[in-house]
């Protein structure tokens, strides 16, 4: 009898995939964190692109998808960008009252100037893209076509973003990690929704870029 074959392009191959690529993802930044201490560059520019853009990448060119089908496109760069700078700049004016309130100061001085500032918000910007693209450009993407429940949707995408960020957080600080998960699932939450919206990776990658500067400054 001769083995059935299922096409690529089947709900049930592209489903197959898409669980197989999350497993393994998972696994792989598990096993990341567990065996290496990197600096953060090699994080976030390295691990990262290999963990969370490979599987992207593979998965499109798997099905013969373009990025558009993500919410990646010239049509809605600039667009999805200034809609990024806008949300951004609310987490950035939350994070400098919320400074003041509990440190007593708005800005250290000459922060901007900071090269060391800048730097932080380039490797902000290069992680914010390959999270971006991973767990809304590919999960909520497909998830969306799975459930064709958008409230569905956002539950399982912020799960497994919090999933995914939860064995780093429990390693730096045990039990004391579980206020920075509940706000990091709201976060997850907030950009899930954004990216159901604006159907645009720029904007959450924007966003979550000033997200990551806003807690930066709010503990220095």
């Amino acid at each position: 009898m001769s083995k059935r074959i299922v096409p690529t392009s089947s709900p049930r191959f592209q489903y197959g995939l898409f669980w197989s690529i999350l497993v393994a993802s998972f696994l792989g930044l598990l096993w990341y964190r567990l065996t290496f201490h990197a600096p953060v560059w090699v994080d976030e520019m390295i691990a990262k692109a290999a963990i969370f853009g490979f599987p992207v990448i593979l998965f499109l060119r798997t099905h013969h998808l373009s990025s558009s089908k993500i919410g990646f496109s010239k049509a809605t760069f600039w667009s999805g960008a200034y809609r990024g700078l806008a949300i951004g700049g609310l987490f950035g004016f939350t994070a400098m009252i919320a400074s003041r309130l509990h440190h007593s100061s708005v800005l250290i001085p000459n922060l901007f100037s900071s090269p060391l500032f800048w730097w932080t918000f380039f490797l902000a910007m290069v992680t914010a893209w390959w999270e971006s693209l991973f767990f809304y450009g590919l999960v909520q993407t497909v998830l969306t076509k799975l459930f064709n429940n958008e409230v569905k949707t956002l539950i399982f995408t912020t799960l497994i973003f919090v999933v995914f960020h939860a064995p780093r957080l429990l390693l730096m600080q045990g039990v004391g990690s579980i206020p920075s998960l509940c706000l990091l699932g709201l976060f997850a939450l907030g950009q899930a929704i954004v990216f159901a919206r604006t159907k645009s990776l720029t904007t959450i990658m924007v966003s979550h870029a000033f997200w990551g500067m806003a807690l930066l400054v709010y503990t220095l």
